[in-house]
């Protein structure tokens, strides 16, 4: 069978029609699309006691075409009926009007439905195949902390494993952007993405130090950037003392543990360092001795703070009673 050319469509085509009872000059029409994603990218450079912040929203498309659009970006956990494909869950929205060029700038922001919605200024045009990179806000600067932790092997619940040798444990770097509200910076919600960490060298070059990802942060929300591990800090952990004791109580046995430990930091950098030990368990267990005073943080988690001299090293030692 052989069909004229003119009714053979080539493309991807939709016929509406439209009933109104009153003349309009205009028709704003919008749909949702999946031929497109966007996600949220950060760099944060580090100074002596603020990071500078950029953040922007990139739109890969992977099918979609559109020609002076305007863009609204929602971001947020949202439900859906089928998978999303943009990372973190994050719909584009796509809606095509008639506008005037507007001069580039930062998107207007505004909550909708528990979400928050991103609307790109000006006109917009997304090819197949194309990036594009939007400023969400403009550049800031924040106070920073570096948190060094070492944490402990503890399983969470249950049987505690005896250990013979001593093992060599990571010293975590951890960099916690400060975002107090009532600041530039903290006043924004920012949608989750990947933040690249940079440092400058002693010529001024920016050299890339870690890598993360966060998820979404409200206003007024810290955000916790892990970097990697430690060069110059290394930690050995060996235990020093196993002993059980079993217990009845009715009909049930249970045993209660003694665990000794020996945490050893060592630091080659010519600075102190604070180093945070860190031990997690469930259920019923204590510190009963230590060198250093232990920080109850939770019901789980307790810590301890060990203060490292530039070129040293310090030795930690606790106890721990837990009862499976």
């Amino acid at each position: 069978m052989r069909y004229p050319a003119d009714a053979v469509s080539t493309t991807q085509s939709a016929t509406l029609t439209l009933t109104s009872v009153a003349e309009r000059k205009d028709l704003p029409l919008g749909w949702f699309t999946d031929g497109a994603q966007w996600s949220a990218s950060y760099d944060v450079i580090l100074g002596a006691k603020e990071a500078r912040v950029a953040g922007n929203a990139v739109i890969s498309s992977q099918s979609f075409s559109a020609t002076d659009a305007e863009i609204q970006l929602l971001a947020g956990s949202v439900s859906r009926a089928q998978a999303a494909p943009a990372a973190y869950a994050m719909r584009e929205r796509v809606a095509m009007k008639t506008m005037a060029a507007v001069a580039p700038q930062a998107p207007a922001e505004e909550g909708a439905g528990g979400f928050h919605l991103y609307t790109l200024s000006g006109k917009a045009t997304i090819k197949p195949g194309s990036t594009t990179a939007i400023a969400l806000f403009d550049p800031a600067s924040t106070g920073y902390e570096k948190r060094l932790v070492v944490r402990g092997q503890l399983p969470w619940y249950g049987y505690v494993q005896q250990q013979q040798d001593e093992e060599t444990v990571p010293v975590e770097m951890t960099y916690i952007l400060k975002r107090p509200l009532k600041t530039p910076f903290g006043d924004k919600p920012l949608p989750g993405g990947t933040a690249r960490i940079y440092n400058p060298d002693s010529d001024g070059r920016l050299q890339l130090v870690g890598e993360a990802s966060f998820g979404h942060s409200a206003a007024g929300e810290d955000v916790s950037l892990y970097a990697g591990n430690s060069f110059d800090l290394t930690a050995k952990r060996v235990q020093t003392e196993y002993t059980t004791t079993p217990e009845k109580r009715g009909n049930v046995t249970r045993t209660i543990a003694t665990l000794g430990f020996k945490v050893t930091i060592r630091n080659g950098s010519d600075s102190t360092q604070t180093v945070d030990v860190r031990e997690e368990r469930g259920g019923e267990w204590s510190v009963t001795a230590s060198s250093v005073p232990a920080e109850k943080v939770s019901s789980s988690v307790t810590r301890f703070r060990v203060k490292v001299p530039a070129r040293g090293e310090v030795v930690l030692t606790y106890t721990i009673r837990t009862v499976w």
